[in-house]
């Protein structure tokens, strides 16, 4: 069997566009079904030796560094580092993914607005969530403890909004004079601030007050606003899923190649626009196996296909798209027949 899935995986791999920048600089690291990583240090000296290796071997799994070395198939301590992608990786599962990109939109709009970044990429992981990189050249230097930084920050754990509103106490115009003279405490207003972390939190913030709150706070006066008004607001605006930080932090660590094949899943860890991010659909967009082509596979256990509302019995058989049948068998809950 596992023969015949090299064959497909091979077979698609002709059709699929790899486009890695700097591949040369980067290492690679492949795994069979037992195992997602049991050969690293693998290099390539172009994309076309890269996809002749993909069309060849057809590994089921195959991850790449977010750092660039000068020698990325020598051993760890002989690679000589050069930087490495800022990535992070949002993990939850097929049945979340709708959640997740909330938090995928959220990393994007503040890694550009709060930071500055421009070179920012989303890929579907061909699994269960989203791999952000970041590869503008300010971020390749940033080292393990401001990684770990940059996580904290997305996820609000050292935020004191008593901070943020030191940087409004300045008289910066008669309105702001008329509020501080009546008492108020001058802050940032919603109106002033749309984008990036402050914007996300304004409008959470605004959400959360009733409606006398609301119309101060437009202003810029925060007189209405309590502790827990910014607690509320803080637990709308943090990530409400986990960013996996070791991933962030870890200048080794080995991530899924975009565009790749899943060998959990035959799925592509496919690139994506921020305007195709909200409609995307992996079943849809994400399928490298024929839909056409029907296969029949034997149920090992019973299961249930996510998003797809699709449930198989244990023992029976089944004559199904090649695409959904291969999901089944790389799962392990089925064997192919045919």
């Amino acid at each position: 069997m596992e023969r015949k899935l090299r064959r497909l995986f091979s077979r698609a791999y002709e059709d699929i566009e790899i486009n890695i920048p700097r591949v040369e600089q980067r290492e690679f690291g492949i795994g069979n079904l037992e195992k997602k990583i049991y050969k690293r240090h693998l290099a390539f000296l172009s994309l076309e030796e890269l996809k002749a290796f993909l069309i060849r071997e057809a590994p089921f799994y195959i991850s790449y560094s977010a750092a660039y070395y000068q020698n990325p198939s020598a051993p760890m301590e002989k690679k000589g580092f050069l930087g490495a992608d800022l990535v992070f990786d949002i993990d939850v599962s097929l049945e979340e993914l709708e959640k997740a990109k909330e938090d995928v939109l959220y990393l994007y709009d503040v890694l550009k607005q709060d930071f500055g970044f421009k070179d920012i990429v989303i890929n579907y992981s061909g699994n269960r969530g989203f791999h952000i990189h970041v590869r503008d050249p300010e971020a390749l230097g940033i080292g393990k403890e401001g990684r770990e930084a940059l996580v904290e920050y997305f996820n609000l754990q050292k935020f004191d909004y008593k901070e943020l509103l030191k940087h409004y106490t300045a008289y910066r115009g008669k309105k702001d004079a008329e509020i501080l003279a009546t008492g108020g405490i001058l802050g940032p207003s919603p109106r002033e601030h749309k984008a990036g972390f402050l914007g996300k939190f304004l409008t959470n913030l605004y959400g959360v007050l009733d409606e006398k709150g609301r119309k101060f706070l437009l202003k810029g006066d925060w007189r209405y606003v309590k502790s827990s008004h910014v607690k509320k607001a803080l637990e709308k605006t943090r990530l409400r899923l986990d960013v996996d930080n070791q991933v962030t932090s870890d200048l080794s660590k080995l991530i899924r190649m975009e565009n790749s094949i899943h060998g959990s899943t035959g799925l592509q860890a496919k690139v994506l626009s921020l305007e195709k991010l909200e409609g995307f659909d992996p079943w849809e967009e994400a399928v490298v196996f024929s839909k056409e082509k029907k296969v029949l596979v034997q149920m090992k256990e019973s299961f249930r296909i996510p998003r797809k509302n699709i449930s198989l019995q244990e023992g029976k058989l089944y004559r199904m798209p090649e695409y959904l049948a291969l999901f089944v068998v790389l799962q392990k809950k089925a064997i192919l027949k045919d």
